[in-house]
């Protein structure tokens, strides 16, 4: 039987080069005779070049005739050693092979990232896997030109385009990841969750803190410039009423801070963290997607980080627009930005950001308090309720209840908000009055450390849509 053409050009290369070197050359004297040859075939016309150029898009190393790092005699001494001896070796010389190095390390790192995520996922319904199939059907008819070392083959590309890739479509809903799309199921553990962690919230949360209150505070003063007085804000999914003490020093004597939210227990604690406010405090128990106020009965609508917890989020949307007065200022803030989530790089820079500043960083902080009680009580909540038949795992809950986090599971996902994707669809027409993204480390403190200021900024220079984190300020439109 006859081998595969790819096994015929694997040995035929092979044979070449061992004949060379039985003739007493060396092997980069070998290596630089099969790389002509290999240059001749491919320049020898255009109908080969083109066909090369469409079965090895990606094999940069042997289009720029470099050495191949696929030899066993590859290395940076074999490759300089005919310039060190003729004394014509150039800084060049070393920096292209230092280049072709670290080349192919990101491509075998790449090679092995793919086969990991393809086992990982199960993703046998990814676009790039079409290419194992052309690979298999078109092979023999088309790949005929010979080429020095390993050709690159169609399956080798599609690994690298799972491991780069993004195998759900931006418009894919979140059930496509796993996770419930459920409403009845997503509110009622979100209910349950908030009301057994009113108590620890604040404590557990501190990234709102150091994170957000910056961003409000500047946000405040745009309140100012709102031409009603005195005005109404409401808050949705309020919770322990942080927002509104972050903005209160805009708010005035009769103006009205109204807080909405599933959990009971989350308003009690704001009602009392308001208890002094020179504003009035209203505290309503409502879904973010069924608000109970009129239509324009607000100046001000804000959400921080409490949309990705909504079931319905295009649904809480139209809500917060409904109720939000002609001129008025719609806020969102601490939401997870798809973009940064899809985003490979990002995933990577996040994970090492995690591991540096565990390593090097001597300041842990304060312990996070015990979930365990958390997840028991949203477990007998939801079996009382007759929502679930069996027990819920900590990671099943906690991708109800963050069930738009892309790290509601322990790792990055693709899940998350398009703001400018949002400024084009729910708020066309709107005044944008701010878009930012920020804390490009993810979940890492971007302020706490002088090395992560240096990088977290150099990130925000050059990627500046590209945060872990968005607030987006738009203004609707007066008719």
């Amino acid at each position: 039987q006859t081998p595969p053409i790819i096994v015929q050009l694997w040995d035929q290369t092979w044979d070449e080069k061992n004949a060379l070197l039985h003739q007493g050359l060396r092997y980069y004297q070998a290596d630089s005779i099969l790389f002509s040859r290999a240059r001749e075939m491919i320049f020898s016309s255009g109908e080969i070049f083109a066909r090369y150029v469409l079965w090895t898009p990606v094999d940069l190393l042997r289009f720029f005739g470099l050495l191949s790092p696929l030899s066993p005699t590859f290395g940076v001494e074999g490759i300089a050693r005919h310039h060190v001896d003729a004394g014509t070796l150039q800084p060049s010389h070393l920096a292209i092979v230092l280049a072709a190095h670290a080349l192919q390390m990101i491509w075998w790192s790449l090679l092995l990232l793919g086969f990991i995520r393809l086992v990982r996922e199960r993703a046998v319904r990814h676009p790039s896997l079409l290419l194992i199939g052309y690979s298999v059907i078109f092979y023999a008819p088309f790949d005929n030109i010979p080429r020095y070392a390993a050709p690159i083959l169609p399956w080798m590309m599609a690994l690298i385009i799972v491991a780069v890739g993004r195998r759900i479509p931006a418009s894919a809903p979140v059930s496509l990841l796993g996770r419930s799309t459920d409403r009845r199921l997503i509110e009622a553990a979100n209910a349950a969750y908030h009301e057994a962690e009113a108590e620890l919230y604040d404590v557990a949360h501190p990234e709102i803190l150091w994170c957000e209150r910056s961003h409000w505070e500047k946000c405040a003063r745009i309140f100012w410039e709102l031409p009603h007085d005195p005005i109404r804000v409401l808050d949705i999914g309020a919770g322990t009423g942080f927002v509104g003490s972050a903005i209160s020093a805009a708010l005035r004597k009769g103006d009205a801070y109204v807080a909405s939210d599933l959990s009971p227990e989350m308003l009690a604690r704001l009602r009392t963290t308001h208890a002094r406010a020179a504003f009035s405090v209203e505290t309503v128990v409502a879904s973010a997607d069924s608000l109970p106020f009129p239509d324009a009965s607000f100046h001000a609508v804000l959400i921080n980080s409490a949309l990705h917890h909504f079931p319905d989020v295009p649904a809480a949307l139209r809500e917060a627009a409904r109720v939000l007065a002609p001129g008025g200022l719609f806020v969102v803030m601490h939401e997870p930005n798809v973009r940064f989530a899809r985003s490979p790089f990002f995933r990577q820079v996040a994970r090492a950001a995690s591991v540096l500043a565990s390593s090097i960083d001597a300041a842990a902080g304060p312990a996070k308090p015990d979930y365990a009680p958390v997840f028991a009580h949203v477990n007998r909540r939801l079996l009382a309720q007759g929502i679930i038949t069996e027990m819920l795992t900590y990671k099943e809950i906690q991708a109800l209840v963050d069930v738009h986090s892309p790290t509601a599971r322990g790792r990055y996902e693709a899940v998350g908000f398009d703001p400018l994707a949002w400024c084009h669809d729910q708020f066309y027409g709107w005044d944008v009055e701010r878009l930012e993204t920020y804390n490009f480390l993810g979940k890492v403190d971007p302020t706490a450390r002088a090395w992560r200021r240096v990088c977290d900024r150099l990130l925000h220079r050059l990627f500046p849509r590209n945060g872990a984190l968005f607030s987006l300020i738009v203004r609707k439109p007066l008719a």
